[in-house]
């Protein structure tokens, strides 16, 4: 069976089921827990199982009409039933943009021409002593095609950029978007020093598959020819350190407020709108977050916030962090050399002084533990770190404000 990876919509929302029919033919709490943590582990969904909703044995026109309400209501979850269960009432889920249909039968192929997904068990449900097994191989046989209305969510377009202008010229973004019709909130991402390399672009098509539109722009644009990716070697780094001190602070600010008017614009896009960014590109995402339309930021061991010297003449982002009205997530590694104790407490005093919405973590980490290529790269805390961007982002942009 091929694998299943990260899709965006569980990962946001967590499953809802909708049960009809008796008692007999409805999962039974010990069976939904356990549905519930082999759809966890396989689909890498915090929330797994969110609710439950027990419709009970309903005439057909009434279980349309209850299932109509639910679904206008919820938009996600996922349909459990038999055989008995009428095509109109399938046809309606599908209509509905339900998520997915799990049938208690033997033979669920039946449903396959107009179910959004079917999700089967492989012996009887009613053989109750054996019926744990048979919700963990339901769980584990999810096909490709299992909730095809949201399967797209987890499939990436990565190969496309615009070009925008900006006071300094013109600037190459590089977008990373679902794949599936709809609306998503955007997010504008910044990179290391390094520009747009493969572990940044790893990054974005990961964030972008939980249901994000990622705009990654190249910070170099005035100096570099579009495109350019500078090494993880000496001469990149003395680079892009030299870049980092030569570009004005109106540059950096005009990029991040001409990548923000882009993904306001698009049609695909929500309008609601958070920033992340690595190193330097944490202390611009710290910048970006100053705009009052960003909701939600993640600065990831941003460089240079406690000095004051991002630009050729230095910068004002501690004087100017009152303007930060969304929330804030700030994560740092203790034995970064480039952001040390002294400059941490001083970063943690402003944001405590000015009472912001802020949430501040230290790990024992270096820098650059989120890049997954070099020494310093630590796998689990890099996926904790995405794992806490991203809960910020679907808190603040995904579902609620």
């Amino acid at each position: 069976m091929p694998p299943v990876t990260t899709c965006g919509r569980f990962q946001q929302y967590g499953l809802v089921l909708f049960q009809f029919g008796d008692h007999d033919r409805c999962l039974r709490p010990k069976e939904l827990r356990f549905f519930a943590q082999v759809i966890k582990q396989r689909l890498y969904s915090q929330q797994a199982i969110r609710r439950c909703i027990p419709l009970g044995w309903r005439h057909t026109s009434q279980k349309i009409r209850i299932a109509r309400a639910l679904f206008n209501q919820q938009r996600h979850g996922v349909l459990i039933g038999g055989e008995e269960l009428d095509q109109g009432l399938y046809i309606q889920a599908k209509r509905q943009l339900l998520d997915g249909i799990l049938v208690a039968s033997q033979s669920p192929s039946i449903h396959k021409d107009v179910v959004a997904g079917v999700l089967s068990f492989h012996d009887d449900i009613h053989a109750r002593s054996h019926c744990t097994i048979s919700v963990a191989e339901a769980a584990l046989r999810i096909e490709l095609n299992f909730f095809s209305s949201i399967v797209e969510c987890m499939t990436i377009l990565e190969n496309e950029h615009v070009e925008l202008s900006t006071p300094t010229g013109p600037m190459r973004v590089h977008i990373f978007r679902p794949a599936g019709e709809g609306k998503y909130p955007g997010v504008l991402f910044y990179t290391e020093i390094f520009q747009v390399t493969g572990p940044i672009r790893r990054t974005a098509a990961m964030i972008a598959g939980h249901g994000y539109i990622v705009a990654i722009p190249e910070i170099y644009h005035e100096f570099e020819t579009a495109g350019t990716v500078l090494g993880y070697d000496q001469a990149g780094s003395d680079r892009g350190n030299a870049l980092k001190t030569t570009k004005t602070l109106a540059g950096y600010d005009g990029d991040a407020r001409a990548v923000l008017d882009h993904l306001k614009q698009r049609p695909d896009c929500t309008g609601r709108l958070g920033v992340m960014g690595i190193c330097i590109g944490g202390h611009l995402a710290f910048r970006a977050a100053m705009y009052p339309d960003v909701q939600a930021t993640a600065c990831f061991y941003g460089t240079d916030i406690h000095k004051g010297s991002l630009s050729v003449s230095g910068d004002d982002s501690l004087a100017r962090a009152s303007d930060i009205k969304g929330e804030l997530m700030m994560i740092w590694g203790r034995q970064d050399p480039h952001v040390p104790l002294e400059g941490r407490r001083k970063i943690l005093a402003r944001l405590d002084e000015l009472n912001l919405n802020f949430t501040w973590h230290e790990v024992n980490a270096a820098h650059a533990f989120l890049r997954d290529e070099g020494p310093r790269y630590d796998p689990a805390l890099a996926r904790w770190g995405y794992g806490m961007a991203l809960e910020l982002f679907h808190r603040r942009l995904a579902v609620g404000g």
